[in-house]
């Protein structure tokens, strides 16, 4: 069990569970220095002698992650695990514009008032922030 100050408190006042919203690329290790802070907080919910569950929403509608946190802080059968919640499908930003266009009767082609860019466009444009 964790000596996390806040974990302790949690279980002095008689917290059982905790949900934990956050991030975790599975593709990359826990050494990488993107995923390693991620990665830190992640061991010591689960070293916190709580029960603990861990989602890690991807594209979603924030009342779906709301749902399963709630269904993960009041149910059982949530302790130790980690969910990816989407909503009820899955959707990429590229389809969201698209079905966002048919409902408004036209198609979208910029949602930020400029033209949009190709990832490795920006990439490049960027490339010196990550040096």
């Amino acid at each position: 069990m964790t000596r996390n100050p806040a974990a302790k408190a949690a279980r002095a006042a008689g917290v059982r569970r905790v949900v934990h919203l956050g991030h975790n690329d599975y593709s990359r290790g826990d050494d990488d220095p993107l995923e390693a802070p991620h990665r830190a907080v992640h061991r010591a919910i689960e070293g916190s002698g709580l029960e603990w569950t861990h989602l890690f929403p991807g594209e979603f509608h924030e009342a779906d992650v709301a749902a399963v946190a709630m269904a993960a802080l009041l149910e059982d059968g949530h302790a130790g695990c980690s969910y990816e919640p989407t909503g009820p499908e899955p959707i990429r930003r590229r389809d969201a514009v698209r079905v966002l266009g048919e409902a408004i009767g036209r198609e979208i082609e910029r949602v930020t008032g400029r033209q949009g860019r190709r990832f490795t466009e920006w990439a490049a444009d960027h490339a010196d922030d990550f040096r």
